[in-house]
């Protein structure tokens, strides 16, 4: 930059020379120019450059100029007047001229400090490069100012040195020591320089921060079973492990890794990480297991050696005291399957059927044996120290029916009369009651209570018809559901029933519908659904009582009958005239047209008609008989 020193007259004689002064370091002054005022203007003259490039100059005031200002104009500058008879003074400027250095460099010391030393060791070294004036140095630790002093001793203390450069500018670096300690291991370390600025002012360059390696023996030891374990300290049979271990010591030392047998150490590996892998495990390994750390530096008070407890939980596949499916009677007083594990810790066992729980322990108890009894049952293995570790094994129970040896179903009759089962299947008998001597399969009951043995049966009833009744053309929906074992065969009397299908949640139970129209043979018989498998079959009849024809129907019987009666009518007329066209002057009207009284209708052979001849034989024969139509026309 440039910087003018300017000298400034109090007072304005009529004539005066100004002349610029340098003062070296030794005081001696060097002319470097002047100015002589010459009538309203001033002449100034360069005398010495002292080297300087680019050189001095003199501005149209007298004021000194120099460009592009250096370090080494950084001088005392005298201005002397002279006045002649007014006499001669003189004032001094001081030039400082200010650098910011360039940024802060740390090196540190890249080995490694032991803290067992008893004497401060060198940390690192920080320069700070042409800067004007010299800079100062401080040394932070995390962050906080370390007071150390320029005077060696063995707890810490810096040196510094300063270096002009060919410039002019000054270089400072300074170094570092201390007798580190082990809380020194994470700490972080800088320095910072700090350089003076124009009226007063200060500025400040940190370096990079940065850590030392030390060497430190070990106090403590850890050994621990690493992931997957449990808060119990259980690892799961087939996983694999890790057994950690770690001495707060530094550098990191040897470990090694061994297994208690009897009493005596069976050594497993030796390396640099702490960490021993085992692959799958078993519950064979389950034991004891060591670490040592070989420190040959740590005290002899400390416990190099740990050892832990490796506890392997297992568990087997669950054994059941039934197969896959198992098959039992209806209406069984007491069965009871058992469901065995083994495993360690000890599982819990538990019992449940379509995710419903049923208890805890080994024995699964039924009593009585239903058809809601029928359906998968699991037995899970679990325990709650070891998570995910849990097995499960099912059955499918069967519910079998036996016919009975004899049935005795009762119908009771409604009104007055015999009782008529069913006719949607061959009747069996008129009495209320029908004994069967054998009824293993081939019973048919109507109803919804069967017997045992039998596949139950369900009908969903038909919502009860408004005022009127059925009429035949309604369509109706009706469905029945039956279930058993073997799953029971669903059939209707009546055509366009649906296959049966399973009833989502139904445990066990199929339903079948049929749609139709309602007629008056449907009232008077009814629908029936029928359920069977080997061991039964059971029914249900949906009636429909009174059925009443449509309106629409209905005036087309009438219209029916009054066109059949209208013709009927019209056949007698036309017989009874032909009968009484012999007599003249009858039917003539019916008659126009036809041949003359007497004469028979001829073909056009010449041949009677047989039909005509037929119709005039039996009219001559009834002519004036009892039972003969009357002689009115």
């Amino acid at each position: 930059m440039q910087v003018t020193l300017n000298c400034t007259l109090l007072e304005n004689p009529d004539h005066f020379v100004l002349e610029w002064f340098l003062t070296d370091r030794s005081g001696t002054r060097h002319r470097l120019a002047s100015v002589e005022q010459q009538g309203s203007q001033l002449q100034g003259t360069v005398h010495d450059f002292r080297g300087r490039s680019p050189p001095y100059k003199l501005d149209s005031h007298g004021g000194l100029e120099l460009l592009q200002a250096q370090v080494g104009d950084e001088r005392d500058y005298v201005c002397v007047v002279r006045a002649g008879a007014s006499g001669t003074t003189e004032a001094t400027a001081k030039l400082r001229v200010f650098a910011i250095p360039e940024t802060t460099e740390v090196i540190p010391n890249r080995g490694t400090l032991s803290v067992m030393e008893d004497f401060a060791q060198e940390i690192a070294t920080c320069n700070s490069r042409n800067g004007n004036p010299v800079p100062r140095i401080t040394w932070y630790r995390n962050g906080q100012l370390l007071d150390v002093p320029m005077e060696v001793n063995s707890e810490g203390y810096m040196t510094s040195r300063t270096v002009r450069e060919a410039s002019g500018l000054q270089s400072l670096t300074s170094t570092l020591y201390l007798r580190p300690s082990k809380a020194d291991r994470e700490a972080s370390f800088h320095c910072a320089a700090h350089y003076s600025l124009p009226l007063g002012n200060q500025g400040r360059l940190d370096s990079s921060p940065f850590h030392l390696t030390l060497h430190y023996p070990t106090e403590n030891v850890r050994f621990w079973v690493g992931s997957p374990s449990t808060t119990e300290g259980w690892v799961r049979e087939g996983d694999s492990i890790q057994l950690l271990c770690q001495g707060d010591g530094s550098p990191s030392p040897e470990y090694t890794f061994f297994r208690l047998q009897d009493k005596q150490e069976k050594m497993l590996t030796i390396n640099l990480e702490g960490n021993l892998t085992l692959v799958g495990v078993n519950r064979s390994q389950s034991g004891t297991y060591g670490c040592r750390v070989e420190d040959y530096d740590a005290a002899d008070d400390v416990q190099l050696t740990k050892i832990l407890e490796l506890r392997v939980a297992y568990l087997d596949p669950l054994d059941l005291s039934t197969g896959e499916e198992f098959s039992v009677l209806l209406n069984s007083s007491r069965t009871t399957v058992n469901c065995s594990a083994r495993g360690l810790p000890a599982p819990t066992l538990r019992w449940t059927k379509d995710s419903v729980p049923l208890g805890d322990g080994p024995t699964l108890s039924l009593s009585p044996v239903t058809f809601d009894s029928a359906g998968t049952y699991v037995c899970e293995a679990s325990m709650s120290t070891v998570p995910f570790l849990s097995r499960v094994r099912s059955f499918k129970l069967l519910v079998q029916g036996l016919g009975r040896e004899s049935a005795r179903v009762g119908k009771t009759a409604q009104g007055t009369g015999g009782v008529v089962w069913p006719r949607v299947f061959p009747s069996l008998s008129p009495l209320p009651f029908l004994s069967l001597p054998t009824c293993a399969s081939h019973c048919l009951f109507s109803g919804r209570h069967p017997p045992t043995g039998s596949p139950e049966l369900r009908a969903e009833e038909m919502e009860p018809k408004a005022e009127g009744g059925w009429t035949e053309g309604d369509e109706v929906r009706l469905t029945c559901s039956a279930r058993g074992h073997p799953e029971p065969e669903l059939t209707w009397s009546q055509l366009g029933g649906r296959p049966a299908e399973p009833v989502l949640g139904g445990q066990g139970w199929v339903s079948s519908s049929l749609t139709l129209k309602v007629t008056s043979a449907l009232g008077r018989e009814g629908v029936a659904c029928e359920a069977s498998n080997p061991h039964g079959r059971v029914s249900h009849v949906f009636h429909f009582g009174t059925v009443a024809p449509q309106t629409a129907q209905a005036g087309v019987a009438v219209m029916a009958v009054a066109v059949s009666v209208g013709l009927l009518l019209l056949v007698v007329a036309v017989f009874y005239c032909m009968r009484r066209k012999g007599r003249p002057g009858c039917c003539r009207r019916r008659e126009k047209g036809s041949p003359p009284p007497g004469e028979p209708e001829l073909s056009h052979s010449g041949s009677q008609r047989p039909e005509q001849k037929g119709l005039l034989v039996g009219g001559g024969g009834a002519r004036g008989g009892s039972g003969g139509f009357g002689d009115e026309c």
